[in-house]
């Protein structure tokens, strides 16, 4: 369910750029929540934008559980580096799915790419779910300014084997 495109962060690459002020309702999304369970969905995937910026979050995740599904979010992971957040919708929301960003491995090349200081808040939500959900993806778009450094993503996440990296091309629009 895509909420909004709004974000907390300024991606080079970003393909919804010329959208960022367009946000769903409260209501328009506990809407598909509600008709995701009637269609007899087991879980409902949150996205953007930057979903976890959201006020409503936490409530939609509460309902997505109160329906008896699973919870999932794709992300720049950013809100979810604060553990208590991270523990929170883990253990009271099942949340079993995570689709997050970092676009280098180390703080100058990632920063060069999300235009801002969040590379260790990045690596901070990796460390929260690592081991704690059962599908984490880490996804890397690729770049002139990031393409002769995605060893270092690699090196990076090889200490969190229960973890997919995944590698994607930019989209030809947006930003």
């Amino acid at each position: 369910i895509k909420v909004g495109y709004g974000c907390n962060e300024n991606c080079t690459f970003c393909h919804t750029l010329d959208v960022r002020e367009v946000n769903d309702s409260n209501e328009r999304v506990l809407a598909k929540i509600e008709r995701a369970r009637a269609l007899g969905y087991d879980m409902v995937v949150l996205s953007g934008g930057e979903p976890s910026i959201r006020p409503e979050l936490r409530a939609w995740a509460r309902r997505v559980a109160a329906l008896g599904m699973d919870f999932g979010l794709v992300t720049n992971g950013l809100v979810l580096s604060y553990r208590e957040l991270a523990d929170e919708l883990i253990e009271r929301s099942r949340l079993r799915y995570v689709y997050m960003s970092l676009h280098g491995g180390t703080p100058k090349v990632h920063g060069s790419l999300v235009r801002a200081d969040t590379f260790a808040r990045a690596v901070a939500a990796i460390e929260a779910l690592h081991g704690r959900i059962p599908d984490l993806t880490v996804n890397c778009v690729v770049t002139r300014q990031n393409v002769d450094h995605l060893d270092g993503v690699v090196d990076l996440l090889l200490r969190y084997p229960a973890l997919t990296v995944k590698f994607s091309m930019t989209t030809p629009k947006g930003g």
